[in-house]
């Protein structure tokens, strides 16, 4: 299921994150609809009613700007945490993601995947049977900003081979702390690569092992 976000979204942190406790699913009497990791990302423009509430979080006033609606469903190659610098204090944690050709099992064997200081890498054997562009164009590096303190107890569950479905925006965000200033913009595309390829993902619902979360 496609979870479709339009109108102005205003949302507003606490100011300290719960590690400790367990998510809260929504609840469903008719469950939850199964993730497909075969589909290729979805992602529309947002309009100019869509807005995100700035917070202030450790020490740094963040503004967010939210440029597309955005779903991805797929199978998680690599899961990196952050805690330290100025990227720490509002992306906690950066899921690499590979969907469509890539999902078959085969390739859980003969591609390896590796994250390092908000990079992803992969790396494969001679008879791999892919091309790097149909690697580079299936897989995305994901900094993942969780709107509630309930949907980042929800990505901590997230275990690489798991099948994920992320629904929420493709975020630029600007920082200020006292007289420095941040700004990080995210990628809008599948086929870039290097420095700026990844997006950055202000994720509002989870789908995960049989729940949703928001």
């Amino acid at each position: 299921m496609r979870l479709f976000l339009r109108g102005a979204i205003l949302v507003s942190f606490a100011s300290v994150w719960f590690m400790g406790c367990s998510p809260r699913p929504i609840p469903s009497e008719s469950g939850v609809d199964p993730i497909d990791p075969e589909l290729e990302p979805y992602q529309v423009p947002v309009g100019p009613d869509v807005s995100i509430e700035p917070i202030l979080r450790k020490g740094f006033q963040w503004e967010f700007h939210p440029v597309t609606e955005y779903v991805l469903s797929g199978k998680i190659c690599s899961i990196k945490r952050y805690r330290w610098g100025w990227s720490g204090a509002i992306v906690p944690i950066d899921l690499a993601v590979r969907w469509g050709i890539l999902v078959d099992p085969q390739y859980d064997r003969t591609i390896s995947w590796s994250q390092h200081r908000r990079w992803y890498f992969w790396r494969h054997g001679p008879n791999v049977g892919l091309s790097k562009q149909q690697i580079s164009q299936h897989s995305s590096n994901n900094h993942i900003i969780p709107a509630n303190e309930n949907l980042l107890r929800a990505l901590l569950r997230i275990k690489r081979n798991d099948l994920v479905e992320l629904s929420g925006y493709l975020v630029n965000i600007t920082g200020s702390k006292g007289p420095s200033f941040y700004h990080w913009n995210t990628s809008q595309s599948r086929k870039d690569t290097g420095d700026g390829s990844c997006e950055i993902f202000y994720v509002m619902r989870i789908t995960h092992s049989g729940s949703a979360y928001q």
